[in-house]
């Protein structure tokens, strides 16, 4: 029972029944602690079922208007403050880095800025004002006039309108066409639908068992005004019980309203205008005061998964300040792991509990990765896949194994919805606010990886040598849901265990010779030579299955447990198709690494006589890799419910002696123990953190060979056997081998260096340099976005469109404090039509003497098969594809990880992940006869 219950049992009976009552016979000490259960803020108005009867009972107003507005920059002399809303807030999908609030005539304001990192932030708080860019959403004859902005619980934007009783939700959905003809258009449409009950004004706060507080504001003062449990409600305005809501009573609050799920607080001091976010959990009991005021408005899902601009240095909002704690959004080596461990300790402290949570916090803080170590441990040692066990009991183990494993990363979520408060409920509020584009993953990584090095100082071999092993556990479980047109739940249950072994044997160390030092500090060095063998072993194997449900049968799948049995009735039932697919596949190569000029600028200490420490060491230079063999072998088994048999592909590929070279640049944070032999130094290089980045600059392979086969219905490839029919069946998979549509991924940034045509199937990687460029013919220049549609090429708008599109991803990706976002685009390509009827004549060719067999004797059919083959191989190398379409993307993740204290020797870590891959547009490319593209159109929900 909780203490408001409590306090409501021990009023009087015969005043309890009344509907409504004063209650002066309540001490404040007892009264204050109404607000010890309070949940979330909430107009009493939506615990009332609403009925379109009620329609008629006040103002004529439309019910739904939905305009399409092509958004102008406008220039407004002062922001309306009270009626400002983040629009990250909602539960819209889009615009969720902006603001709205509305201007003098009731026009929809919207609000964009240019949010920053550190030093970005501060050359813009030093050298420019605030640089917001407001855009008038201008009503048209049917359009209406607002007078009031806010939230509700859903995450709604509700408006009421201007000299009435009428309340709309607000709804925008953003497309910015392009055509590399014309002017870019940024256009919005809008949806206002009327909500037909009027909705109260005042302030209420429900808890979870269904009694609301309710509070009211007069004179900038906020109050307590009733309690309620169920039809009784208890008025205390009487009373007048002040609260307290910010510490800083230099500022003086000029207004207060509902934000979702917390209150919205315009406080002014002298000219200075801010926006306070007050949890109503952080209003102490019994002093009703606020013990936290936040900067940060409550999250939708999108801002939640990354998103959340909020979270940087400055935000590019108005009414919001700098935040020297969000000093970066970007990884910083060796500093940002702990810098992000304490920002979230300390955020966790600060919440609202007790002493005791508090102390076990700390302690697990404290904990050098035991607990993450016996976790990790016993998942790697399970085994879940048992010998005959049905599919449906497998799905079954794999949504408790989720349940289990993610439920801690479900559970702090925000409740996006009131009475969210299951597993399923919470993951089909998330999925019902979805595209049928985007997709949500949820995943679990446990890891396990040893590594071990020994060196020998000296010239090479003599004693001088180098030798190491690296060895590397990884099991993941992954669950994909997507939304499909029909408003059924697509899963895709995976689960995947991969083994990787590298042995590793040098010499060259020896050579490296010191540029510069002093006190005993060395900052720079060369190494002019090193060599190493590596060979290398992976082993994976998948399993994914996947099937769709209704948005019913999902929560009574999630939410049940089922015996066999039921299990069983429940998929027979509901006629769910399962399909099934599984998957191994085994590498192994041997390779010669050189490294040739390598500089090495670092901070080398020896703190003891026996202890060196390269924290960091950064490295750059040339390197060439000469592979003596790399063999893969992949298989992959395909079961259906609709197929009696399984579809199996069988792939291996053996390549030998085979080189490259590459420019090199990466960074290691190394600890080196070293000990005295009758040879020298003996040192134990022990990489704590070791990462980096190589461009391959050619590629060439002595032989390669490749074998695949695919067991289905397809004639061609299950033919009865006849005279070449191993050389009529190879060539049947170079055809095969040959796509007609290919695609590549880049990060959004880099759209101006997209390819407009390439070659997919044999590509020479070249490196983007200028200086490599210069010694380029012309006919190999690359052709991309900015050759054929950059400022030097034409004089057109796309060009800076492009420029924003890469500056406007760049800024709002983040990794920091367990968050990431990123954004990416997928390229399309289709086969040039002239190679595309090139390889219908191979096909055609093929068919026509596979069918005939008599037509030609068996060294006329040799002859002409091999010569058929050597024109496939050298049209395989030269076939081109062009860019057909482009598609947007942005990925928001939210990541829980855990791992043991860095011991080197061997680590331990755990990783939940929820990520949210979002489309966010598309553009198509139009070509006229050419082989670039004259045209560019398309649209993208984002500016």
């Amino acid at each position: 029972m909780t203490t408001l219950q409590r306090s409501s049992q021990n009023v009087p009976r015969a005043v309890a029944s009344e509907p409504m009552m004063k209650a002066p016979e309540l001490s404040p000490a007892r009264s204050n602690a109404l607000l010890k259960n309070i949940s979330f803020i909430h107009h009493s108005v939506h615990t009332i079922t609403t009925q379109k009867k009620h329609y008629c009972t006040y103002h004529n107003a439309p019910d739904n208007i939905n305009e399409d507005v092509t958004l102008v920059p406008s220039t407004i002399d002062k922001t309306n403050t009270k009626d400002y809303v983040f629009l990250g807030s909602c539960s819209m999908p889009l615009l969720s880095d902006m603001g709205v609030t509305l201007n003098p005539d009731g026009d929809l304001i919207l609000i964009k800025g240019q949010c920053h990192n550190l030093l970005s932030g501060l050359y813009r708080k030093n050298s420019k004002k605030n640089d917001y860019t407001h855009y008038t959403i201008s009503k048209n004859s049917a359009s209406i006039a607002f007078e009031s902005l806010y939230l509700d619980a859903a995450g709604e934007l509700t408006a009421k309108q201007k000299n009435k009783d009428n309340y709309y939700s607000i709804r925008f959905n953003t497309n910015t066409s392009i055509d590399t003809e014309k002017e870019t258009i940024k256009s919005i449409n809008v949806t206002y639908k009327k909500q037909y009950m009027p909705l109260s004004t005042d302030l209420s706060f429900k808890d979870y068992d269904g009694n609301t507080t309710h509070f009211y504001f007069k004179n900038n003062s906020l109050y307590l005004s009733a309690y309620s449990v169920g039809n009784k409600k208890y008025d205390y305005s009487l009373m007048e019980y002040k609260i307290k809501v910010l510490s800083n009573t230099k500022y003086r609050i000029a207004s207060v309203k509902r934000c979702r799920n917390m209150l919205q607080i315009e406080a002014i001091k002298l000219d200075k205008v801010r926006i306070f976010y007050i949890d109503p959990k952080n209003i102490s009991n019994p002093l009703l005061k606020t013990e936290k005021a936040s900067h940060k408005p409550p999250q939708g899902l999108y801002t939640l998964l990354g998103g959340d601009t909020h979270e940087k240095y400055y935000c590019g909002q108005p009414f919001s300040s700098t935040r020297w704690g969000n000093f970066s959004s970007l990884p910083i080596p060796v500093i940002s792991p702990i810098t992000d461990a304490i920002r979230l300790a300390l955020k966790k402290n600060n919440a609202k509990r007790s002493k005791t949570e508090k102390f076990l916090e700390g302690i697990k803080c404290a904990d050098p990765g035991i607990n993450v170590a016996i976790s990790v441990a016993k998942a790697l040692l399970k085994k879940t896949e048992k010998k005959k066990q049905s599919d449906i009991s497998l799905v079954n183990t794999y949504i408790k194994d989720l349940k289990s494993d993610l439920s801690p990363l479900i559970n702090d979520l925000p409740e996006f919805m009131p009475g969210d408060d299951t597993f399923a409920k919470k993951i089909l509020s998330l999925l019902l606010s979805l595209e049928t584009s985007d997709a949500l993953t949820l995943s679990k990584e446990n890891e396990f990886s040893l590594f071990f090095s020994i060196l020998q100082s000296g010239i090479p071999f003599h004693p001088g040598w180098f030798a190491g092993s690296i060895l590397s556990i990884t099991k993941t479980h992954r669950l994909i849901l997507t939304k499909s047109m029909t408003g059924n739940i697509k899963l895709v249950f995976t689960r995947k265990k991969k083994i990787a072994k590298t042995l590793l044997l040098g010499t060259g160390q020896g050579f490296e010779s010191t540029l510069l030092s002093q006190g005993g500090v060395k900052f720079f060095s060369i190494m002019p030579f090193e060599a190493n063998a590596l060979f290398t072993l992976h082993k994976t194997k998948e399993v994914d299955f996947s099937f769709e449900l209704t948005p019913s049968q999902f929560e009574s799948l999630f939410d049940q447990s089922f015996r066999m049995n039921d299990q069983n009735s429940f998929f027979e039932k509901n006629a769910i198709l399962l399909n099934k697919k599984q998957t191994s596949e085994y590498n192994t190569a041997l390779s010669l690494d050189f490294k040739i000029n390598e500089l090495r600028a670092m901070v080398s200490v020896a703190p003891t006589e026996n202890l060196h420490l390269n924290l960091p060491r950064l490295a750059c230079g040339t390197g060439v890799n000469a592979s003596a063999f790399t063999y893969n072998k992949r298989k992959e088994t395909r079961y259906s419910d609709t197929a009696r048999e399984p579809t199996v592909d069988k792939k291996s590929t053996l390549k030998l002696l085979s080189g490259s070279g590459n420019f090199f640049a990466g960074e290691k944070y190394i600890i080196v123990p070293h000990t005295i032999n009758d040879n020298g130094p003996l040192c134990y290089g022990l990489a704590l953190i070791e990462s980096g980045m190589s461009t391959k600059i050619n590629t060439k392979s002595v032989f390669k060979h490749g074998y695949t086969q695919v067991r289905t219905a397809d004639p061609k490839l299950s033919m009865p056997k006849r005279r070449h029919h191993k050389q009529i069946k190879k060539i049947y998979s170079m055809l095969a081998a040959i796509k007609e549509t290919g695609e590549i991924i880049r990060p959004m940034h880099k759209i101006e260096n997209v390819k407009v045509t390439r070659r997919l199937l044999n590509p020479v990687n070249l490196s983007q340099s200028s200086l490599l460029a210069r010694f380029r013919s012309t006919s190999s220049q690359p052709t991309t976005f900015k050759h054929v549609f950059g400022k030097e090429a034409r004089s057109q708008p796309f060009a800076d469109t492009l420029r924003a599109l890469a500056d406007r991803a760049s800024s709002k990706n983040r990794n920091n404090l367990n968050k990431k976002l990123s954004h990416s685009l997928v390229a399309k390509y289709d086969i040039k039509i002239n190679d595309k009827k090139r390889l219908l004549e191979f096909k055609h060719a093929l068919d026509a003497l596979e069918n005939t067999p008599n037509a030609l004797n068996r060294h006329q059919e040799r002859k002409t098969l091999k010569e058929l083959h050597h024109q496939i191989a050298k049209f395989k190398r030269k076939v081109t594809y062009q860019l057909n379409t482009v598609d947007l993307y942005s990925v928001g993740e939210m990541v829980q990880t855990k791992s043991s204290l860095t011991n080197v020797l061997l680590n331990f870590r755990q990783t939940n992940v929820m990520a949210l891959k979002k489309h966010l547009g598309q553009l198509t490319l139009e070509y006229a006869d050419t082989p670039i593209p004259t045209k560019i159109t398309g649209n993208y929900r984002f500016f």
